[in-house]
């Protein structure tokens, strides 16, 4: 039986209309100008959906398209040519359940496991200059849409500023910049963005004492310090992200990075590893890192709404690392009770 078919000659787009048949194990192409005999060992054989057309690539890097895939491959497999492995395995039920399980196996490995460490070994290493240009860029945006000029005093700020710079007293702080702002929607609260930048809120510094403050302070500077803004959007932007701020183009990276800023931030993992910074500078420096479990605790209680508590979930696990966290550090630095 003869199919009718399309042959490429692999120099020109041109179609030559030919006649396909297979003979005694061989591919027999005939048309105007065109004929030849290919054994079908020497071809590589396309895949054909169900009804689709089925391509035939010869040895000369000529092809034959032929339009009537399902006649074809029964007139290949007749003439006892195999059909290949990946076609066998994708017309067998089974194996395709068993793909399916392994492929959704791999996106949820690799999103659980692949991705956090592809982040955290990825963030460190992008050019400081691109992640301090996005940082701005995502200030810039959120100054713009819901930050306000700060309306603390300036000695206000000056006093958590030389807190803040003491905590460098046991151990160099990572490159930061430290802001204050206003902000109705976003309430009692205090974030890190990529390239060093802490935003504290001024309704955080309301409802804190200054050494309250500097402690939230330590743990975003926590944050800075294992790079957790920039592992973060890297893991929820699937590494686009850090190869947009590679190559330059931001834009996509600063509306992720905003966006970011604006939902709940850390994992868990992330908050547990800033407070033990945190705890750690601050007993380093003579501080009670249990200041922050008070205003954590108070947060919780006075807060409905945005908050530290709301962007910093996991409370209760928190402070339970942080009373341990505190009760070690204090017992390295002052020795243990001979009670």
């Amino acid at each position: 039986m003869k199919l009718d078919g399309q042959f490429f000659d692999g120099k020109t787009s041109v179609r030559h209309p030919v006649a396909v048949e297979v003979v005694g194990g061989e591919l027999v192409i005939v048309g105007k100008g065109i004929e030849g005999r290919t054994p079908l060992g020497r071809i590589d054989i396309g895949e054909c959906l169900d009804g689709g057309a089925l391509t035939l690539r010869l040895p000369d890097g000529s092809s034959c398209e032929v339009a009537n895939g399902n006649a074809l491959e029964a007139m290949i497999d007749g003439a006892g040519r195999r059909p290949p492995l990946m076609v066998v395995l994708q017309r067998n039920a089974i194996s395709a359940v068993a793909a399916l399980v392994l492929l959704i196996g791999l996106v949820v490995s690799g999103y659980r496991w692949g991705l956090p460490w592809t982040a955290e070994q990825l963030a460190p290493r992008i050019p400081q200059a691109a992640v301090s240009k996005l940082g701005d860029l995502v200030l810039r945006s959120l100054d713009r849409e819901v930050l306000k000029p700060s309306t603390l005093s300036i000695e206000r700020q000056r006093a958590l500023r030389a807190g803040t710079d003491a905590l460098a007293a046991a151990q160099a702080l990572p490159a930061h910049k430290l802001l204050f702002r206003g902000s109705p929607q976003l309430g009692a609260n205090a974030f890190a963005l990529p390239g060093g930048t802490i935003v504290v809120l001024d309704r955080l510094v309301a409802q804190a004492s200054d050494e309250q403050v500097i402690a939230v302070i330590a743990h975003e500077l926590g944050h800075i310090a294992h790079h957790h803004p920039m592992r973060r959007l890297i893991h929820d932007a699937v590494i686009s992200t850090a190869v947009a701020a590679y190559l330059g183009d931001l834009s996509a990276a600063v509306a992720s990075a905003t966006a970011l800023v604006l939902s709940a931030s850390y994992s868990r993992d992330y908050e547990l590893e800033a407070d033990r910074y945190a705890a750690e500078r601050l007993v380093a420096t003579g501080r009670d890192p249990l200041v922050l479990v008070a205003l954590l605790e108070k947060l919780d209680r006075r807060t409905g709404g945005a908050s530290l508590i709301s962007t910093h979930p996991d409370l209760a696990a928190r402070t339970a690392a942080l009373r341990r966290i505190g009760a070690d550090r204090q017992s390295a630095v002052t020795g243990p009770s001979t009670q």
